[in-house]
């Protein structure tokens, strides 16, 4: 976990998140699958892109990437959390700033297509509050967070730009996915790892995962099932990755990662691929983290595929046919889940990038992050990679 400096019992999602990420503390101290295609940037008055329908991947080159690190609020302390896109098509990055006397404030920002940003001022959080993800149920977005006291913040909206706050959470939801019914969210309530589900965004059904850890991550399986990841253990202390898989996101079975000790242990990214599901999962080492990558094609049977003795792997998505992995400065890329290619992109240098590699509708890459301790600063990315001959 990211060191404790707060009573366990009121540890929110900056304590919470920055162990589980295993990442450095940012704004919130002192509590703790597409084809890439050309670029196709529609310019600072363009209007939002209609996510496109799914397309069947192709095997693409090298990706070139550019980075945007000016914006509203992009120098205030901030810190990502999150990202997607909103039902119509707009970008959305999610986490908090600074309210100017050290306090985070849970934020959003939105960007037609990636190269102009502002403040998404309808989404309104209270002082000491981040927001944690951001997903669509059909027309509607959305978002969830926490109050800064364990309590899970929860808004939805019908068009991205006008948000309601729904009813408050015991606990705090990390991770969203769609589902047929709804959606599911993992996170954690009252010290255990718990999984919600919804059918509108506003009243939710909580089930709880183990006695004691986080969930934190939560992919669809090829089959339609769910996978989550997390940890089970004492904060900081004795933990063990885990899985957890469910058909319907209420009954969930759990499944250890095989050989892995308890530790401290950090769960900074995952993601349905072409290539297979993969899991980042990280450990302390003796001059900084170790990124470790488990691989599996079902969601049922997982296989460590790579070590990483350069840092933690915090983003993860795809790439083409390719399963796409980034931290510590570089690229992974896989076309089989299990056979792992690095290479070094310099644009990432210096910076983490968080959770989510997403495909725009016009078939470029994006992600966002953060750098910088007790200052940060944020960058967004956009990536466009040529078909493969």
């Amino acid at each position: 976990m990211r060191g404790s400096r707060a009573p366990k019992a009121a540890l929110g999602v900056a304590a919470i998140l920055t162990a589980a990420l295993g990442v450095s503390t940012l704004a919130q101290s002192p509590s703790p699958v597409a084809s890439v295609g050309p670029s196709a940037s529609s310019g600072a008055g363009a209007s939002p892109m209609t996510p496109a329908s799914p397309m069947p991947p192709v095997a693409v080159g090298p990706i070139k990437w550019t980075r945007v690190d000016k914006g509203k609020d992009f120098t205030t302390n901030p810190a990502v959390y999150g990202d997607g896109q909103l039902p119509d098509g707009r970008i959305v990055v999610v986490g908090s700033v600074s309210d100017g006397a050290g306090q985070p404030v849970g934020a959003a920002w939105v960007s037609a297509d990636g190269t102009k940003w502002s403040r998404l001022k309808g989404l309104k959080a209270p002082k000491g509050s981040t927001i944690t993800e951001v997903a669509n149920l059909g027309s509607t977005a959305v978002a969830t967070g926490d109050a800064g006291d364990g309590t899970g913040l929860v808004w939805t909206s019908p068009d991205g730009t006008t948000w309601t706050p729904a009813p408050p959470l015991s606990g705090v939801i990390y991770a969203m996915t769609r589902t047929s019914t709804g959606l599911v969210g993992v996170g954690r309530d009252a010290g255990a790892p718990t999984a919600w589900t919804t059918s509108d965004g506003i009243t939710w059904q909580s089930k709880e995962l183990a006695p004691k850890g986080y969930a934190v991550q939560v992919i669809p399986a090829p089959d339609g099932s769910l996978v989550a990841a997390g940890t089970v253990g004492e904060d900081g202390q004795s933990e063990t990755p885990v899985v957890w898989n469910s058909s319907d996101g209420v009954t969930w079975t759990q499944t250890p990662l095989a050989g892995l000790q308890p530790g401290v242990w950090s769960v900074p990214a995952s993601a349905a691929t072409p290539a297979g599901l993969v899991i980042a999962i990280s450990e302390p080492g003796q001059t900084g983290r170790i990124g470790h990558v488990w691989s599996s094609p079902d969601g049922l049977v997982w296989t460590e595929t790579y070590v990483d003795q350069t840092g933690s792997l915090t983003a993860a998505g795809s790439a083409g046919t390719d399963a796409l992995l980034i931290g510590g400065g570089q690229e992974l890329r896989s076309a089989d889940g299990v056979t792992w290619t690095p290479s070094t992109a310099k644009t990432f240098s210096g910076w983490t990038v968080r959770n989510d590699i997403i495909t725009l509708a016009d078939g470029r890459l994006f992600t966002a992050g953060d750098a910088g301790y007790p200052q940060s600063v944020m960058a967004t990315w956009t990536g466009a990679a040529a078909p493969l001959p």
